[in-house]
């Protein structure tokens, strides 16, 4: 598809078709190819006058790098990303971009920075109504809480990614987000009072 839009000119759709590519790339592990892909979508992108494809590109980007573990680059395109997904009004893929930023943290062990990341991800994600993204960014909020001794806290966030849950449609999505919330529970139940314990 993109050599068929390259053919016509389409420079838009060769972007995204290279997106998608990288995409795929990215689900079988292949991340550097992912990263290359990327790097010529993002190319293109910068040709159009659309930035929220742009701010999408680079947030793929970011999230490559990381998995390349080129931590410095990953910060770099997800800081573009979120500057121009903020500034489009998107808030769900702004959302993304934070949940991904609060992964970069992570990561790097700033917990308090990804603890921030994570819940404003999750307030954005629910106001989209976006509840699959909202399930994973309060499960990060609560793993980061976890971390951070703010066991409280993260009780309070896995029960919101527990409601966010069940309004879910069954997927593999939504499996594998209830497999990492009941992990989830099981590691916090030590920190807790007997009377805030889960069932």
């Amino acid at each position: 598809a993109a050599q068929q839009y390259e053919k016509s000119g389409r420079v838009k759709e060769r972007a995204q078709a290279l997106l998608q590519l990288a995409y795929a790339y990215q689900a079988l592990g292949q991340a550097k190819n992912a990263v290359q892909t990327l790097e010529l979508a993002l190319a293109l992108a910068r040709q159009t006058e659309d930035p929220g494809q742009r701010a999408t590109i680079l947030a793929a980007l970011g999230r490559g790098y990381l998995d390349l573990r080129q931590l410095d680059e990953s910060a770099e395109h997800l800081n573009q990303a979120f500057a121009m997904a903020r500034e489009t009004g998107d808030k769900g893929l702004t959302a993304s971009v934070l949940n991904d930023m609060g992964v970069l943290f992570s990561v790097r062990q700033q917990y308090g920075d990804a603890l921030g990341a994570y819940a404003e991800a999750a307030s954005l994600a629910q106001a989209a109504q976006l509840p699959s993204l909202a399930m994973r960014a309060e499960t990060n909020a609560a793993l980061a809480a976890t971390r951070l001794g703010r066991y409280a806290e993260a009780k309070e966030r896995l029960d919101q990614a527990w409601n966010q849950a069940k309004g879910l449609d069954a997927s593999h999505e939504k499996a594998y987000g209830m497999l990492t919330l009941g992990l989830a529970y099981s590691d916090l139940r030590p920190h807790l009072p007997l009377d805030a314990q889960p069932l």
